[in-house]
């Protein structure tokens, strides 16, 4: 029983990395994105 919680744990840390990553990387294409856009600033 306790090996099944744990392994489900194991899924939902990697879908969480997963997801961190994934914002990670928008937030950084979008803040490059917006820079280039408006290049006054």
């Amino acid at each position: 029983m306790s090996d099944h919680i744990e392994n489900a744990g194991k899924k939902g840390y990697c879908m969480m990395y997963i997801f961190l990553a994934f914002a990670t990387f928008f937030a950084v294409w979008a803040y490059v994105y917006w820079s280039n856009f408006d290049l006054t600033f």
